[in-house]
């Protein structure tokens, strides 16, 4: 549960110390460029690349029939894979965030921090290699959204089997996860209803994306609904719903008033595993 603060004091703490001498990140996950938006600096020697801005998905790539899951996201095998057919020494970051920029078309990739550091070659980060270029075979890419991942692997499996008993097992597991997701989306509704009272500032808070500038309101929101409603760490789905709480600081809600409407919401037991 890193934050986007959390990471940025700790790179800024690393920086004041004399940690590195130049650092370039990768990051792939959905919303991922919500980690660096308006708070990472430019002067502090990072360059961060991320699989996608601060509201979309990244996207899951080669299915494994064997073994029944993705073996890779779309972003991070664009990356490595240009790493493995370039010449590093001769590449710079620059030029390999533009070709998995335009090799990501899923979702947009960005970058953040000290864009000089983008005029360097890779190989002076990810090191030397002597190995000749190798070339990739081409196979089906099989994307999927990150966080439908688990709903698509369910869906094969069941076009997959021909026993009739396990298709049932399959299917009831399938509407539990959806019935799932719609109870922890129903109850992000019914926090927001119970703040606003308003259709239109809820359809508002529900549909809309605010750039994120009171990081303290969120923070404090965001822990209380970790504590309070649903734990991040063990319901992934919910942090498909971050969002709303960004937009619920936005509009100026009190972190007080946000916490008092969870509190009258969340008052389930605690609950694991929506995916």
């Amino acid at each position: 549960e890193l934050t986007a603060r959390q990471l940025n004091k700790t790179i800024e703490y690393m920086h004041e110390k004399k940690m590195y001498g130049k650092l370039v990140f990768y990051i792939e996950a959905c919303e991922s460029g919500s980690m660096f938006h308006n708070i990472l600096p430019s002067n502090i020697n990072v360059y961060a690349t991320t699989a996608a801005n601060r509201h979309e998905s990244s996207y899951a790539c080669y299915y494994d029939e064997k073994r029944d899951t993705y073996l890779g996201d779309f972003y991070s095998v664009n990356w490595m894979e240009d790493s493995d057919k370039e010449v590093l020494t001769q590449e710079t970051l620059n030029q390999q965030y533009k070709i998995v920029k335009t090799e990501t078309n899923k979702s947009h990739v960005q970058e953040f921090g000290d864009l000089k550091i983008a005029k360097l070659h890779v190989s002076e980060f990810q090191g030397r290699k002597n190995a000749e270029p190798i070339i990739l075979p081409n196979v089906e890419l099989n994307l999927v959204p990150s966080r439908d991942v688990p709903i698509a692997i369910l869906k094969r499996k069941f076009l997959k089997t021909n026993s009739l008993i396990e298709q049932g097992v399959l299917l009831k597991k399938l509407n539990k996860m959806l019935r799932n997701r719609q109870y922890l989306s129903q109850k992000v509704s019914e926090i927001v209803a119970e703040i606003f009272h308003d259709q239109k500032q809820e359809d508002d808070i529900m549909n809309n994306h605010y750039t994120l500038t009171d990081f303290d309101c969120y923070d404090k929101i965001r822990t209380h609904f970790n504590e309070e409603c649903f734990s991040l760490s063990k319901n992934n789905y919910a942090l498909g719903y971050m969002y709303v709480l960004v937009n619920i600081c936005e509009k100026g809600v009190s972190p007080a008033q946000a916490m008092a409407a969870m509190e009258r919401v969340c008052v389930h037991p605690p609950i694991y595993g929506i995916v």
